[in-house]
């Protein structure tokens, strides 16, 4: 398990410029959360807006 989070660090460091203490030093679930996040037209519409548009 420490070598892989060793090497998400390290792709973190190549392929995004993320500096290793920066990465240390921040919560693994954040990494995930920021990697996992969509841009707004590929994500879920709000049930509210569904209804105005009818």
């Amino acid at each position: 398990m420490e070598q892989d989070i060793d090497y998400l660090a390290q792709q973190m460091m190549v392929n995004y410029h993320i500096l290793p203490t920066d990465f240390y030093n921040s919560s693994f679930s954040d990494y995930i959360e920021a990697q996992n996040a969509q841009s707004r037209d590929k994500r879920p519409g709000r049930v509210s807006d569904f209804l105005e548009s009818l």
